[in-house]
């Protein structure tokens, strides 16, 4: 008969990374200016384009069916577009090009608004695992200090 093979989760999730890793460095050799080059090397280029290309579509309150942006372009959840829809209201997004928002103060400002949100609901989502697995909170007199002795 056959045995069973009991495998973590953990070991099937790390072989799995690192069976896709090989398989981008191997791309990457192959062919360097090809499309998975894009991923990490892009450069300034593609540089908050997801939030900006979802400003664009939405704008109109109609994602699917606008002309903006292709179809590859609109692959996002409708969450998504219902929690940028009030950032797309502070400037005319749908009608500038791709480079556009980038020279909007509204467009930038908007931006800094939404990272910020977004790292703030990064540390409360921290600081409720630590209360739930009893983490001790960080020493922050050390992280100053560090801070200082390297960038300062």
């Amino acid at each position: 008969m056959f045995k069973k093979i009991k495998i973590s989760m953990k070991i099937v999730f790390v072989f799995t990374s690192c069976l896709l890793f090989l398989f981008f460095v191997v791309g990457l050799f192959y062919n360097p200016y090809g499309l998975q080059r894009n991923i990490f090397f892009a450069g300034m280029d593609d540089f908050l384009m997801d939030f900006f290309n979802v400003l664009r579509i939405i704008g109109d309150r109609n994602p699917y069916f606008n002309t903006v942006l292709d179809y590859g372009d609109k692959a996002y959840f409708p969450l998504t577009y219902m929690i940028l829809y009030p950032f797309s209201q502070l400037d005319n997004f749908n009608a500038m090009t791709r480079e556009e928002p980038w020279n909007s103060k509204m467009g930038l400002i908007s931006a800094f608004i939404f990272i910020g949100f977004i790292v703030f609901l990064l540390f409360l989502s921290l600081n409720n695992i630590c209360k739930k697995y009893l983490i001790p909170p960080p020493d922050y007199k050390s992280c100053f200090k560090l801070y200082f002795l390297f960038f300062h």
